[in-house]
């Protein structure tokens, strides 16, 4: 019978992510640690809603796996009582249902949650995590130092193909206030053209259909578009992409996997800056124009 606290063999007295797992269900509980535990996590088991955010608040995860349709406290309401805690309030949250409400995913990807409805398959799910279980820094141990304040809300493009990285960004940004619009290709990121420019465009580096290198300065050249600000998102480490991004007119890159902090205080940087050339997410260094 396991226990609810679960460490990998390789994790045993190293960093591994640590992963809480919050569901009524013990049977969901169960097949979820299984393939975190195969996939090389520590894993700790919550079985209701109000427990899972008393574990978060002791343990401080890597991330967090919640049931929506929880008895008592549902895990919308136990995703307000995380981001209401300080220490806990960043950390990265991914919400499975079976529920299609348009209403109730909106709510929690305000709130700044990965949305993902079940059935889910294993290979998906830990796509998800990976994706999600880069540990931000603490409030306390944070290197990226606030040069502005809250930006005002303004319209930003997300453009990506991934649907975790687009549900991601979109509930953190609109958690920030923002109008938030993703679309998940390079094609429909030029549609977009036909439209009233936003204030910023997050734009993925490693599209399929268009590379963002090819896409960015399509961007930047059209009629009305002159002045939007834009953000590559990689995960590349190639410094010839990233200087070849900064001389097509890009004001930085965000890294994947993307952390919460740092996202939103490089938004805020980027929008509330005119005199901004340059940014990007490991130092947060910029150099005025």
């Amino acid at each position: 019978m396991p226990s609810d606290s679960d460490q990998s063999p390789s994790s045993q007295g190293a960093a591994e992510p640590l992963i809480l797992v919050i569901d009524d269900d013990p049977i969901m509980r169960e097949v979820t640690r299984v393939h975190l535990r195969k996939a090389g996590y520590a894993v700790e088991l919550a079985a209701s809603g109000a427990e899972g955010v008393d574990k978060a608040a002791a343990l401080n995860p890597a991330l967090v796996i919640m049931d929506f349709a929880m008895p008592e406290l549902s895990g919308c309401d136990a995703l307000r009582q995380i981001r209401g805690r300080p220490m806990i309030a960043g950390v990265p949250v991914v919400m499975l249902t079976a529920w299609t409400s348009v209403e109730a995913r909106g709510e929690v990807e305000a709130l700044g949650a990965v949305w993902v409805e079940k059935p889910v398959a294993a290979d998906l799910l830990l796509k998800a995590v990976r994706k999600l279980t880069r540990e931000p820094a603490r409030p306390s141990e944070s290197v990226h130092k606030p040069m502005s304040s809250v930006a005002a809300p303004m319209d930003i493009l997300v453009i990506d193909d991934d649907v975790f990285i687009r549900q991601l960004v979109v509930g953190i940004l609109s958690a920030e206030g923002h109008h938030v619009t993703a679309v998940p290709s390079g094609a429909e990121g030029l549609a977009r053209l036909a439209e009233p420019p936003p204030a910023l465009v997050l734009l993925d580096l490693g599209l399929p259909d268009i590379s963002g290198l090819t896409l960015l300065p399509l961007l930047r050249s059209a009629t009305g578009w002159e002045d939007v600000k834009i953000l590559m998102l990689t995960a590349s480490s190639d410094i010839d992409n990233v200087v070849a991004a900064k001389q097509a007119g890009a004001l930085g890159y965000v890294c994947k996997p993307i952390q919460t902090d740092v996202l939103v205080q490089m938004v805020r940087d980027v929008l509330a800056r005119d005199d901004l050339t340059w940014l990007d997410d490991y130092t947060r260094s910029w150099t005025p124009g």
